[in-house]
């Protein structure tokens, strides 16, 4: 099959995307592509981790509720019980992992276990306090956000 069977033949056909994904394995696996495809319809599962301020995680909270970020979010992960409020507040569910310097490794694993029981695939860091291992990283490649809200 070649890939161009795969696209529609007129402006109004539908696009078949498993077709296309079927079409494109070879070529991917030839070249040596890591790849994902999907549609804007089906919304990502993301996980939201943060340490104790708190700002970061309220304004995207509230930018999902309000629909501006268009994704799942079926956990809030943190170091800190300081978010556990706000993750009550907008019904998603809170997983409290304590980080020491001693224990990193055990409270990764935690982490981890909880991303994969949530099927998580991106990862969203909001004033997350932390340093994640070269070890975490490698289970979301490219799908790991830093973000640090600059207060004016």
């Amino acid at each position: 099959m070649c890939i161009r069977d795969s696209l529609p033949a007129a402006a109004g056909e539908a696009f078949d995307l498993e077709k296309f994904k079927t079409a494109f394995a070879p070529l991917a696996a030839q070249l040596g592509m890591r790849w994902k495809l999907t549609t804007a319809a089906r919304r990502p599962r993301v996980a939201l981790f943060c340490s104790q301020y708190l700002h970061c995680m309220a304004d995207l909270l509230h930018r999902w509720r309000t629909g501006e970020l268009l994704c799942e979010i079926p956990v809030i992960v943190s170091n800190h019980r300081a978010v556990e409020n706000l993750a009550g507040f907008y019904g998603i569910p809170f997983e409290y992992i304590e980080v020491k310097a001693a224990t990193r490794a055990e409270s990764e694993a935690r982490q981890l276990e909880v991303l994969a029981r949530n099927n998580i695939e991106l990862v969203v860091l909001a004033r997350y306090m932390q340093i994640l291992s070269p070890a975490f990283v490698s289970r979301y490649p490219a799908a790991i956000i830093n973000v640090h809200h600059r207060c004016v």
